[in-house]
């Protein structure tokens, strides 16, 4: 059984929306961290919320024109960025 707990954490990461891998990317870059370290919460309507690396911040994000493409363009909402509590 423990053996399987590594597996069903790639499995999850691997099963991530192209929308939380945007925001966590976005918010990475803005927070000056890696992806790993940036945890993604839905938020109210079209917004997502990213805490990670003390910092916390709020994103919304436009699907891409392409819809093959698979990377969301997303921007913070300049009102919500605040330190993490």
């Amino acid at each position: 059984m423990n053996r399987l707990v590594p597996i069903v954490a790639i499995l999850l990461a691997a099963c991530e929306s192209p929308l939380t891998q945007g925001v966590r990317a976005k918010a990475a870059d803005d927070f000056g961290c890696n992806d790993e370290d940036v945890q993604v919460l839905p938020a109210s309507g079209e917004q997502s919320v990213a805490r990670g690396c003390g910092h916390k911040a709020t994103y919304v994000c436009v699907p891409p024109k392409n819809p093959f493409a698979e990377t969301y363009s997303c921007s913070q909402v300049p009102s919500s960025s605040s330190p993490a509590s």
